[in-house]
């Protein structure tokens, strides 16, 4: 009898760690998705940005040269 219970959590044991993996593969696979997205925002915000005519930039407070690092939140504006 101890060997069908030692199979049985055996059993129990390779699912547990089934679900961690899956768990955190899970968490991995949202991460990746979620840099995937705000790459593809940050793509998407430059290249509407880079349609605007300068005087619109300059209304908005930023240069044809400051759109990239605007995107990636790196220019500080003062106030």
């Amino acid at each position: 009898m101890p060997a069908a219970v030692s199979t049985a959590a055996r059993v129990a044991g390779a699912e547990s760690s089934l679900r961690i993996a899956a768990v955190r593969f899970g968490s991995w696979a949202r991460l990746l998705l979620a840099a995937g997205m705000e790459r593809w925002i940050a793509r998407r915000d430059e290249r509407l940005l880079l349609q605007k005519s300068e005087h619109e930039l300059k209304d908005i407070g930023i240069g044809r040269a400051d759109i990239q690092r605007a995107v990636r939140g790196e220019l500080r504006r003062s106030r």
